[in-house]
């Protein structure tokens, strides 16, 4: 009799044991599902997040790769119709084949700077430019009709601002020294709209606050380049213009500025700043932007 009684607590004994291992089984079993599904649903925010931010990317590279090509199209029909022009008008075939050379390399420009930029193919633009400087005759280049020279600063930075507002597919800059809160916001408000190629070759061992506030803004939808020394000038160019700054060795301001308006000219500075840009260092960082910013202490002490 005894002999049964522990035989059946023993039995019971088993039984429990069993049933609290299987609970615990239950239990890890559940969690490993859970962690399981917190990690897929993690996975799958995060792959919808990068979907997200690729085609906001990808949306802002064809908007502006279709207002180059566009800009390509018009300007190779505009050729044809400058052309057929000139031999209405009985043109002689070397003011012709003159501006076929021009329209050509002025194309083909403005095809290797976007070659470049986005597909990483190298041109030499640099030598092509000064040929085409060299083949160019007549009043395009030539006629004071297209220069203006502006003196004060206020002049100066209301007409940057205003070549800024009015640029369409390119705005390169070079210097360091840009300082005039007007020109920089409409800068920065301009390449923001994301439909123009922004380049910025810094230039110098030291920029300006206003001018490093505006790199952080743009920091996104920029190519940053940087060059030690202060010797490539200050230039602004667009699709049709190009400003370049008259430092004073006695003013520390601008106070002096010319203007030239050709969309050949223009052409030939971009392919210079392009050059300036593959042989600068880049990429750049916050940081290294912030260094070249002495009087950014405020900035400084924050980071």
């Amino acid at each position: 009799m005894g002999y049964d009684i522990n035989l059946t607590n023993l039995d019971k004994l088993i039984k429990k044991k069993l049933q609290g291992i299987t609970r615990m089984e239950i239990t890890i079993f559940d969690l490993i599902i859970g962690l399981i599904a917190i990690i897929s649903l993690a996975f799958n925010f995060f792959q919808f997040y990068k979907e997200k931010i690729n085609r906001k990317k990808i949306d802002d590279q064809r908007r502006l790769h279709e207002t180059i090509l566009l800009s390509l199209f018009n300007n190779m029909n505009e050729g044809s119709k400058s052309l057929e022009d000139l031999r209405r008008k009985g043109a002689n075939e070397s003011t012709i084949s003159e501006s076929i050379i021009r329209i050509i390399n002025a194309l083909r420009i403005e095809a290797g700077e976007f070659l470049k930029s986005y597909y990483e193919k190298e041109f030499n633009t640099e030598s092509s430019s000064s040929k085409v400087l060299s083949q160019r005759k007549g009043k395009a280049s030539g006629s004071t009709e297209n220069l203006e020279l502006i003196e004060e600063a206020e002049s100066i930075t209301m007409a940057m601002r205003e070549v800024v507002e009015r640029a369409e597919r390119y705005i390169f800059c070079v210097g360091g020294q840009s300082r005039e809160d007007p020109y920089l916001n409409a800068l920065s408000q301009r390449v923001l709209k994301g439909d123009v190629r922004h380049i910025r070759v810094i230039t110098g061992k030291n920029i300006k606050p206003s001018l490093y506030e505006n790199m952080c803004k743009i920091f996104q939808h920029a190519e940053l380049g940087y060059l030690k020394d202060d010797k490539y000038g200050g230039f602004l160019v667009t699709h049709d213009t190009v400003v370049s700054a008259l430092y004073s060795s006695t003013v520390p301001t601008l106070e002096k500025a010319l203007i030239i308006k050709d969309e050949n000219t223009a052409s030939d500075f971009r392919a210079y700043i392009q050059d300036l840009l593959n042989s600068s260092k880049k990429p750049l960082d916050k940081d290294f932007i912030l260094s070249l910013c002495d009087d950014c202490s405020h900035e400084k002490q924050s980071t």
